[in-house]
């Protein structure tokens, strides 16, 4: 798992340091390794919803501990990764979209993993209502390409 966690990294053009210093990056790689496992590659992490969407920390100790490592290490654990076609074409939809993209759409796919089971009678307009409610500073467009990458990634109908 790490060195598919490291795959990601390099993949999504982050540095030891980015991941060190810059929140952005870091809320990248939570984003983009939800979205992946949520596809069913190869990561096998718990998240929860948090202000920013879902949130792993197991997650966040790993790729610190081979941030800290420094990139040696990000290129190291890459190499031994074995992505197949699908992953690299998952990877190359979440690397086109940005950030708030992709919180939205992992957000959005966590509320309704949690409608699901929690509800019998929702509709998809209830989902996008609530997750305006939790970000309101989602431009409709915004909304739209995450709906988008979600439908590209086989994860939304």
């Amino acid at each position: 798992m790490l060195a598919l966690l490291g795959f990601v990294i390099r993949e999504l053009g982050l540095s030891a340091e980015d991941l060190l210093l810059d929140f952005e990056a870091r809320l990248r790689v939570q984003k983009a390794v939800y979205l992946l496992q949520a596809c069913g590659f190869g990561f096998n992490y718990d998240f929860d919803l948090y202000i920013r969407g879902p949130y792993s920390s197991a997650l966040a100790d790993d790729y610190m501990a081979i941030a800290r490592h420094g990139d040696g290490e990000v290129a190291k654990l890459a190499e031994a990764a074995r992505p197949d076609e699908k992953l690299l074409a998952a990877l190359e939809e979440l690397k086109k979209a940005d950030t708030k993209v992709l919180e939205l759409a992992a957000t959005l796919h966590a509320l309704l993993e949690a409608y699901k089971e929690r509800y019998t009678d929702w509709t998809v307009d209830e989902v996008l209502d609530h997750l305006k409610f939790l970000k309101p500073w989602a431009e409709e467009q915004d909304i739209r390409n995450a709906l988008s990458l979600l439908k590209v990634l086989g994860l939304f109908r």
